[in-house]
């Protein structure tokens, strides 16, 4: 499916997608953020085939009345802002064949309260670190602005939290931090205003400037690493 090919159908409230589709795509042209089903105000449900492997970038955004999102088992990358700013989006479930989810995936998703992120993921938003705090660098917090977010279990196959990944989810009140994760980008859990406890594993190798600045009700850090 290319990109735009039903951006803003502001009627469109269900999309059962074929067996056999393996990609949403991306939008190819420069500073364009319409992804396939882009602005689609009314869809409430997507029932996706075994088949898909990738969700594109802006896919899904701004689809406001999309409550439950379950992917099956083969897809392993979703693009950035697939599903951002899907202001109503309380459930999501990801199969363990998911290896990558790139920046700002789920960003403003102020209802979502709680996520199980699968065991094969590796990489969350992009191993980058920008000179300077501009948009773009806020744009990339996979999570970012998930204010009702309250708790998210990190699988053990986890490697990389990129910058901004937490940035302002406000109600969030715990993390642990599985064995696995070598990095930690800047500012990637800023904000994050009732976050009392942190736990670091011992293969932690790179925590980057200011991962928890603004976390103003922390008060233990277990870290393992040397």
């Amino acid at each position: 499916i290319g990109s735009k090919s039903f951006t803003r159908c502001v009627n469109l409230e269900n999309i059962v997608l074929p067996e056999g589709l393996k990609r949403i795509d991306d939008s190819y042209e420069s500073y364009s953020n319409y992804g396939a089903f882009y602005g689609c105000t009314s869809l409430k449900s997507v029932t996706s085939p075994s088949t898909l492997e990738y969700i594109g970038d802006y896919a899904f955004s701004q689809c406001t009345s999309l409550k439950k999102i379950e992917m099956k088992s083969g897809l392993s990358s979703i693009g950035q802002h697939a599903f951002a700013y899907c202001n109503r989006l309380k459930e999501v479930i990801l199969p363990n064949t998911l290896t990558n989810c790139d920046g700002g995936a789920f960003r403003g998703c102020t209802a979502l309260e709680e996520i199980t992120l699968p065991k094969g993921l590796k990489q969350l938003g992009y191993e980058y670190e920008s000179s300077n705090d501009n948009m773009w660098d806020y744009e990339r917090g996979v999570f970012s602005g998930c204010a009702s977010l309250k708790k998210i279990i990190l699988p053990e196959g986890l490697e990389t939290i990129s910058q901004f990944t937490f940035e302002q989810c406000a109600n969030l009140t715990e993390i642990v931090i599985p064995e696995g994760v070598s990095f930690i980008g800047k500012n990637a859990f800023r904000g994050c205003q009732k976050l009392n406890s942190v736990s670091l594993p011992s293969t932690l190798t790179r925590c980057s400037t200011t991962p928890f600045s603004g976390c103003n009700q922390l008060t233990e850090i277990k870290c393992l690493a040397l």
